[in-house]
């Protein structure tokens, strides 16, 4: 029997004794006291059960649930929601195939130009783009490893005459450090202890990547330097290199192949930890720990239940489809086969809960700092640049003889979360590749990989991007996973139902959709 309440909120030393057996019976419920563990789990179930991820290597394994991929009744997608997920996989996976039905079988790209970016464009993404949860300000010089010595040399060889003559000797390095000019999105240290297994996959590669910003004087980032780094594998010794802009030909187009390599790197690190780390894989204890323990009239429940809507059903869906053994993150991101275990090892080295949310996680990478006067409390290292080079058009704009001032601040408000704009952003594979397949060609010094260089770049930047079939299949990918639901849920839309009968939280929030 299932109990429903009204929708009055009741600490636990608040509850009318009337129906304080009716709330212990019911946590009981989803706690699944009273059943047998091994027991074979319905998908009308409603029991919240810790359990490992077990079941992403691709072999069958003994589950105590008629689905394998188990998933409580109440955290199942709506019948709007699931309706919607199905049409769109298949409109998706039409959408993929009519380019691949029309290609030729060849795995790699035709030649063809491709817009290349300009960097101040690629800088803003670092900002603004998928990823903004990777830069952080740079407080100490030289740069450093924390890892092993036996990765190579612990400094790094991004040098004070590199960063001072790309920066036109408008300042010191030291200079630029106390003026908060320097920022960088380091990959370096996670990405090291991988680059030889990694390497013995067939069609990828991998460094250690370090990229430095340098922030000019309109308050816009510009990238300045690109490091890779191999480590010593087996008879091949250490090896890094430092790229920069530059209007040599060659050069240049260097610079190009290697933020190909940084850009993969990027979008891996958001897809399997800013992303499936951060909001997908971390939250789902929340959600079975807040089920198990807390009342659904619990004031803190109807606070944190928005924000599992649907996750752990998107989260079988991934084990299922994307993170499996395999699947589409094993297919089409560089770290192929290791890619979850890198997940792993980064929820290891660098999440915190205590530092995962607003404004702690800014304030953590030097992207912010406390501010009393300031609005929140904190005070951002970079003005919100972006946002102002949106507008300052529409700012400028005389309409119907007023400015669109007012419009503009109330647009500045809305906030993109950073899922939805994964087919904006990445479908267009040059800006976003995921993975990188061939090594720089000055790596080892081969003649005949640099003559080709010197002859056809396209060509070889081309040969680096990812496959037709592997650009096409994220593209799908991303596309299902960034629509909105019919049924999505908006900050201030309405006032949700289980708050209807607190007067105090109605006033606030009407004060919030003003």
């Amino acid at each position: 029997m299932r109990v429903f309440f009204i929708n009055k909120s009741y600490l636990p030393s608040q509850t009318p004794s009337g129906i304080k057996k009716l709330r212990k019976r019911e946590l009981e419920s989803l706690r699944g006291e009273g059943t047998d563990e091994d027991e074979q789990r319905k998908s009308s179930d409603r029991i919240y059960a810790y359990d490992k991820y077990n079941d992403l290597d691709g072999e069958d394994h003994e589950t105590t649930t008629e689905e394998p991929y188990y998933v409580p009744r109440d955290e199942a997608f709506s019948s709007v929601k699931s309706d919607d997920f199905e049409k769109k996989k298949l409109l998706s996976a039409i959408h993929g195939a009519i380019p691949l039905l029309m290609a030729s079988k060849d795995s790699n790209l035709q030649r063809q130009i491709f817009l290349v970016k300009g960097r101040g464009i690629r800088a803003r993404q670092t900002l603004a783009g998928l990823n903004p949860l990777s830069i952080q300000l740079v407080t100490e010089w030289p740069l450093k490893s924390k890892l092993d010595p036996k990765y190579g040399p612990l400094e790094s060889a991004i040098t004070n005459e590199i960063v001072e003559k790309q920066i036109d000797r408008v300042m010191t390095v030291e200079e630029a450090i106390k003026n908060k000019k320097l920022f960088i999105i380091d990959y370096h240290d996670l990405l090291l202890p991988y680059v030889k297994e990694v390497r013995k996959l067939e069609g990828t590669t991998l460094y250690g990547s370090r990229t430095l910003f340098f922030l000019r004087e309109d308050d816009t980032l510009m990238p300045i330097a690109i490091e890779l780094t191999r480590p010593v594998i087996d008879t091949e010794p250490h090896w890094r290199h430092v790229f920069t802009p530059s209007t040599d030909a060659t050069n240049l187009w260097l610079w190009r192949l290697a933020k190909v390599y940084v850009l993969a790197h990027d979008s891996g690190y958001h897809q399997f930890i800013s992303h499936w780390l951060r909001t997908h894989c971390c939250m789902e204890p929340y959600i079975i720990a807040a089920n198990r323990q807390l009342s659904a009239m619990h004031p803190i429940y109807k606070l944190l239940r928005p924000h599992f809507r649907y996750t752990m059903e998107i989260n079988a869906f991934a084990r299922q489809s994307l993170i499996n053994a395999e699947g589409i993150i094993e297919s089409g991101f560089f770290p192929r086969r290791y890619s979850m275990e890198l997940s792993s090892a980064a929820y290891d080295q660098l999440w915190r809960f205590d530092q995962e949310a607003l404004p702690a996680d800014l304030i953590r990478r030097g992207m912010a700092v406390e501010d009393q006067t300031a609005e929140h409390g904190v005070k951002l290292t970079i003005e919100d640049y972006p946002m102002k080079m949106v507008f300052k058009p529409m700012l400028s704009f005389k309409h119907g003889g007023q400015k669109s001032e007012q419009k503009a601040t109330e647009t500045r408000k809305t906030k993109t979360a950073v899922n939805f704009g994964q087919y904006d952003y990445a479908a267009y594979f040059p800006n976003r590749p995921t993975i990188a397949r061939t090594n720089v060609p000055i790596e080892n010094f081969a003649p005949t990989e640099f003559e080709k260089l010197m002859r056809k770049p396209e060509d070889e930047l081309l040969k680096c991007f990812p496959s037709q079939f592997q650009a096409i299949m994220v593209m799908i990918v991303l596309d299902m996973l960034s629509t909105h639901s019919p049924d999505e849920e908006y900050i201030g839309d309405k006032l949700e139902p289980v708050w209807s009968e607190e007067k105090q939280v109605e006033a606030i929030f009407n004060m919030f959709k003003a």
